[in-house]
């Protein structure tokens, strides 16, 4: 089974011959590091499948970027939204070469209408990046940064050695100075393991 086909089959909507509909509708793509995915872009109806990489949403805030998330690999849904027809207010950067596939979710609501099992599954992508955000939104309403930082690391390991420092105390809503320390203190911990 192709690792595309292995994530749909592993949403608890997924029926083999909606895995199998759903997985022809996917492109490969592939992005380079330090590409910016740009609003317009990426306002366009498209639903990402990250394979592997490293990748970031930002907004800009009085002349300042803020990292809203870091992802390693998973669904990206688009920034703008595609049923209630809104444009996004962040921006897609690449932090490594990352690799994936691309849904263009206009063609797949047509292909829906004839296999309605595929729209569940969709459903349920977007169900799963909602309660992603909520555990982000949880995690940023933790007052001390060092709960913050510890939370992460459980959620997902060696996320805060992945980026660049001052994307992930962004993201974390830390000092970067802090974020380094933190960091150095941790490393010291596992050496002496």
């Amino acid at each position: 089974m192709t690792p595309l086909k292995q994530i749909l089959s592993n949403l608890h909507t997924a029926t083999p011959s909606s895995v199998e509909l759903l997985a022809s509708l996917f492109v490969p793509v592939s992005f380079k590091k330090g590409m910016i995915l740009p609003m317009p872009d990426h306002s366009f109806p498209i639903l990402y499948l990250i394979g592997h990489g490293l990748l970031r949403g930002y907004f800009e805030h009085e002349a300042e970027e803020h990292t809203s998330w870091i992802m390693e690999e998973g669904f990206l849904l688009p920034l703008g939204g595609f049923f209630i027809n809104q444009p996004g207010t962040e921006q897609v950067e690449f932090l490594a070469d990352t690799k994936g596939w691309s849904l263009n979710l206009a063609k797949a609501e047509i292909m829906a209408l004839k296999e309605p099992l595929m729209y569940r599954m969709i459903v349920e992508i977007y169900e799963k990046k909602l309660l992603e955000a909520r555990t982000i939104e949880y995690m940023l309403r933790l007052k001390k940064a060092q709960d913050r930082i510890v939370f992460i690391q459980k959620l997902k390991e060696n996320m805060i050695y992945r980026g660049l420092n001052r994307h992930v105390a962004s993201f974390l809503n830390v000092g970067d100075k802090y974020l380094f320390s933190m960091k150095k203190t941790d490393r010291g911990k596992r050496q002496d393991r």
